[in-house]
C-alpha cells in the first residue's frame, strides 16, 4: 500500500487573532461587523472544511477575550490565579476579582457555564446585534458597580479548566480542539489528567469548591457576606457544594441569596432540611420561558410542565438560550439581591400564586399528534354528509346526492324541518361531522372543482349533473379503486367490457379516464346507520419516483445485474414501506411485484436479451455467472501465485 508522506499533508491553516486582521471592525454601536460588508457580522462558514472554518472561529474568539479582559480590567477588575501560589508560567486558572474585595462587607459571586471563556456570555449576542458589553460580563460588572452598597465581585471560570502547556495558558474544551497541529488532517491533542490539568481545579465542582475554602476564605473578611449566581453547570455545582451538611453549616449563615439560572438540579436530590428550607426561603429558579422578565412561573413544588426545583420560578424574558439568560435578565437578579439584603436576616420569599394553577390540566400533545389520529370515525349523519359514489359507465355524467346547504348550522336545519313537518321530531344534540365525514366533503369539494356544475331539480330531489370535459390525461398508478362490491347500498354495476378500462378515483389527480366513469346516486334511506362509507379513504402516501427501464446501450446484461438492480428496488420499496409504517410484503405480493419486474427486460434473443423467464431458469443463469465470477477469481490467484 502507498503511504502519504508527512510533507505531503494540507497545512493546518492560520489565522491573525485581531479583529482587523480577520477583516472586521467595531462600529458606533459596539458590533462586530466585516470591514468588507459593514451590514454583515461575523462569518463561521468560511469553506466547506470544518477545521478551517473551527481555527478561523478560534482566532475570533482569541480576538474577543482580549478586547472583554481589557475592558475588564479597566472598570478595576484583576486577574487572580489558581491555586493562590501558582506564578504566570506554572499551572493555573484565572479568575477575575474586583480591587475592593478585601474590604467589602458584601461580594456577588458568579459561577457560569463550563463551555465559556472567563468574562465571557453569549457569543451569539456578542457577535450579533447585541454588542460586545452585553454578550460579555461587562455590563454586568458596570451595573454591579453602580450600586449604592458597592458589592465586591468574583467571576469564577469554570470553562477554561485544561491547561495547554506549550501555550502556558488555561483553556476550554472548544479551545482545546483547536489548538495548532502538524496539519489540517491530524487527530486532536491527548488530554492528560495529570499534567493537563490544574490540582484542586480538574472539575468544575472542584473549581466552585476551592472558590469558596480557598478565595472567599482568604479574601473576604469574616462578616462579609455572600451572593451567588450560578448558571447552568455552575449552578448544579453551587447546589451540590451546599448540598453537603458540612458545607452548608460552614458558608449557610453567610449566603444571603442564590440565583440559580437554568438548573438541572431538582428537590428530590437535597439532602437534609437546612439546605431544602433554605432554597424556598431565600433562593430563586430563572428558567427559559415566553412569560415576561420578571414574571413567576412556579412555586418550589413545580407544576404540570416546571420541575420542582425546591425554589420558587421565575422568568428572564428568553424563550430559547440559556445562555441569553443573564445577559438579558443581570439588572432582575441583582434588584432581588438588592432587597434581600435590605431585608436583612428577615428576609423570606413571598408567597408567589398564578392565576391558572388551578386550572384543569391540559392535554399537551407530542410532537406529530395532530396527524395521527387513527381514533374510529364515529356515526355520521345523513343529514350532515354528502355521499359520492363512481361505479359504472353511463355516459360520464356524475350524480351526487347532498343535503340542501352544507353550510346551514345543524341546529337551524332542524328547526327548519320541524317547522316544515310536524311528525318530525327535533333532535336533543345535533350530531358532529367526524373527521373522517370531513375528508368525504373535502374530496367531493376537490372533485366539483375539477369537473363543471349544472343544476337541475327532479321531482323533489336535489340533484347536480356534472358535464365532465375531455382533457388528455396521463397514465398514472391510482391511489385507490371504489369498492362497489362490497356495499349493501350500492346497485350492481352493469357489466362491462373487458376493453374497457377500469374506473378508479385519485385524490388531487382527477379521474384517470373521466369519458367512462358515472355513478348512481345514494339516498339516505338506502344506506344502513352501521355503514362505513371510508373504506376507499386512505391516508394519501408520498410518491417516490420510478425506476427508469434498462438502458439498451448498456447491454449486454448478465444474471448477476439484473439480480443486483432487482434487490436494489426491493430495498428502495421496502425503505419507502418502513418509513410510511406499512406492513411487510406478503410472499404474494412479493411474487408478483417480480414477475412485473421480469417484464421489463428486453425481449429477445442473443446476451442481453432475457425474455420473461421462469424462477427456476433464471436461478440457473444467475448460478452460472456466479460460477463464471468465481473461476475467474481463480486463475486470477493462481496467475499471481506463479
Amino acid at each position: 500500500m502507498f503511504n502519504r508522506l508527512p510533507s505531503g499533508l494540507p497545512k493546518d491553516p492560520v489565522f491573525e487573532t485581531t479583529l482587523k486582521g480577520l477583516g472586521y471592525f467595531i462600529n458606533a454601536k459596539d458590533e462586530i461587523r466585516s470591514i468588507e460588508n459593514p451590514k454583515a457580522y461575523f462569518k463561521y462558514f468560511l469553506t466547506k472544511n470544518a477545521r478551517f472554518n473551527d481555527l478561523q472561529r478560534e482566532a475570533m474568539n482569541e480576538a474577543i477575550r482580549n478586547i472583554v479582559s481589557d475592558r475588564l480590567k479597566a472598570v478595576s477588575l484583576t486577574i487572580l490565579r489558581l491555586p493562590l501560589t501558582a506564578t504566570a508560567t506554572q499551572l493555573h486558572i484565572p479568575i477575575f476579582v474586583s480591587s475592593n474585595i478585601s474590604c467589602a462587607s458584601r461580594c456577588i459571586v458568579l459561577f457560569y457555564e463550563s463551555s465559556q471563556d472567563l468574562g465571557i456570555l453569549a457569543h451569539r449576542l456578542l457577535s450579533g446585534p447585541s454588542g460586545i458589553n452585553v454578550g460579555s460580563a461587562v455590563n454586568l460588572v458596570k451595573h454591579i458597580q453602580a450600586l449604592p452598597s458597592d458589592p465586591a465581585i468574583i467571576l469564577a471560570n469554570t470553562g477554561q479548566l485544561c491547561w495547554h502547556r506549550r501555550g502556558k495558558r488555561a483553556v476550554t474544551q472548544t479551545t482545546w480542539n483547536a489548538l495548532p497541529a502538524k496539519s489540517a488532517v491530524e487527530v486532536g491533542l491527548r488530554f492528560d489528567e495529570e499534567k493537563n490539568a490544574v490540582p484542586g481545579n480538574r472539575t468544575v465542582q472542584e473549581h466552585v469548591d476551592y472558590i469558596f475554602n480557598h478565595v472567599i476564605s482568604s479574601l473576604l473578611s469574616a462578616a462579609s457576606t455572600i451572593d451567588i449566581i450560578g448558571v447552568s453547570a455552575g449552578a448544579v455545582a453551587v447546589s451540590t457544594f451546599l448540598n453537603d451538611e458540612k458545607n452548608f453549616a460552614t458558608w449557610g449563615n453567610r449566603i444571603e441569596a442564590f440565583a440559580s439560572l437554568a438548573p438541572f438540579f431538582n428537590e428530590n436530590e437535597i439532602n437534609h432540611e437546612r439546605f431544602r428550607t433554605f432554597m424556598k426561603q431565600r433562593a430563586r429558579v430563572y428558567l427559559v420561558s415566553d412569560e415576561p422578565e420578571g414574571g413567576f412561573v412556579a412555586g418550589p413544588e413545580g407544576n404540570r410542565l416546571v420541575d420542582a426545583y425546591g425554589a420558587p420560578v421565575f422568568s428572564l424574558g428568553e424563550p430559547y438560550y440559556t445562555e441569553c439568560l443573564l445577559p438579558k435578565g443581570y439588572r432582575t437578579i441583582i434588584t432581588w439581591f438588592e432587597e434581600v439584603a435590605n431585608g436583612g436576616k428577615t428576609y423570606i420569599n413571598p408567597i408567589f400564586v398564578r392565576n391558572d394553577d388551578n386550572e384543569a390540566e391540559e392535554e399537551v400533545k407530542d410532537w406529530g399528534d395532530e396527524r395521527f389520529d387513527y381514533n374510529e370515525p364515529a356515526e355520521m349523519s345523513i343529514q350532515e354528509s354528502r355521499i359520492v359514489e363512481l361505479a359504472g359507465t353511463h355516459g360520464g355524467k356524475i350524480t351526487i346526492s347532498h343535503d340542501e346547504d352544507m353550510n346551514v348550522n345543524p341546529a337551524d336545519r332542524t328547526v327548519k324541518n320541524r317547522t316544515e313537518n310536524p311528525a318530525v321530531k327535533p333532535a336533543e344534540k345535533p350530531a358532529e361531522i367526524s373527521t373522517e365525514g370531513k375528508r368525504i366533503v373535502r374530496l367531493v369539494d376537490d372533485l366539483e372543482e375539477k369537473i363543471g356544475v349544472k343544476s337541475t331539480e327532479n321531482s323533489g330531489e336535489k340533484s347536480v349533473e356534472k358535464s365532465v370535459k375531455q382533457p388528455v390525461y396521463k397514465k398514472k398508478k391510482p391511489m385507490f379503486e371504489l369498492d362497489t362490491e362490497h356495499s349493501e347500498a350500492s346497485p350492481s354495476p352493469k357489466p362491462v367490457d373487458d376493453s374497457t378500462t377500469k374506473q378508479v378515483f385519485q385524490p388531487g389527480l382527477g379521474l384517470s379516464d373521466p369519458s367512462s366513469i358515472t355513478s348512481s346516486s345514494i339516498t339516505s334511506s338506502s344506506i344502513p346507520s352501521s355503514a362505513n362509507p371510508i373504506p376507499m379513504l386512505e391516508k394519501k402516501k408520498k410518491k417516490y419516483p420510478t425506476f427508469d427501464l434498462f438502458d439498451p446501450d448498456e447491454l449486454p446484461l448478465t444474471a448477476a445485474s439484473i439480480e443486483k438492480e432487482r434487490l436494489s428496488r426491493e430495498k428502495f420499496a421496502e425503505n419507502c414501506r418502513r418509513d410510511h409504517n406499512l406492513p411487510p410484503k406478503t410472499e404474494e405480493e412479493q411474487s408478483r411485484e417480480t414477475k412485473a419486474f421480469m417484464k421489463t427486460l428486453p425481449r429477445g434473443k442473443g446476451p442481453g436479451c432475457w425474455g420473461i423467464w421462469d424462477r427456476e431458469t433464471w436461478n440457473e443463469e444467475l448460478e452460472k455467472d456466479r460460477l463464471e465470477v468465481k473461476e475467474k477469481e481463480e486463475t486470477d490467484v493462481a496467475e499471481i501465485d506463479a
